[in-house]
C-alpha cells in the first residue's frame, strides 16, 4: 500500500511539476535560447510563481522517485512510470486545452497495456 501511495504521488507531483513549467513558460517573454548564458540570464529575469513552483514540484518528485527506486526493481520502477505519460497528456488537455486525439488513445492503451504485462 505504501508503494501505490509513493507511485500516485509520484506522477500527480511529476506531472503537475510539468504543467507548472509550461504555464510559467507561457507567462514568460519569447526569449533566443542561443546558449547557456542565455538561458540562465532567461530564468533568473522571468521567475515567476508558477515557474518557481514547478521547480519545487520537480525537486520533489525527485525525492519521490529515489524512494521508489529504493523499494522497487528498476525495471518495474520504469515501467510504472511510463504512466506519467498518460497523466500529461490529460492534464494538458483538462488545463491547457490540447487536443487528444486517436493516436493518443491508442498510445495510451499500449501504455497501460504495457504496464500491467510488466508488473
Amino acid at each position: 500500500m505504501k508503494n501505490i501511495i509513493l507511485w500516485i504521488s509520484l506522477i500527480l507531483v511529476g506531472t503537475f511539476a510539468q504543467l507548472l513549467l509550461k504555464i510559467g513558460l507561457l507567462k514568460a517573454p519569447i526569449v533566443n535560447w542561443s546558449g547557456i548564458t542565455a538561458m540562465i540570464k532567461f530564468y533568473f529575469r522571468n521567475m515567476n510563481l508558477y515557474f518557481i513552483s514547478g521547480l519545487i514540484l520537480t525537486m520533489v518528485s525527485f525525492l519521490l522517485w529515489v524512494k521508489i527506486l529504493s523499494t522497487s526493481k528498476v525495471s518495474t520502477a520504469f515501467n510504472i512510470s511510463s504512466l506519467m505519460y498518460i497523466a500529461m497528456a490529460l492534464e494538458a488537455y483538462f488545463i491547457l486545452g490540447e487536443p487528444i486525439g486517436l493516436k493518443f488513445i491508442i498510445g495510451t492503451i499500449l501504455i497501460m497495456a504495457g504496464v500491467v504485462l510488466c508488473i
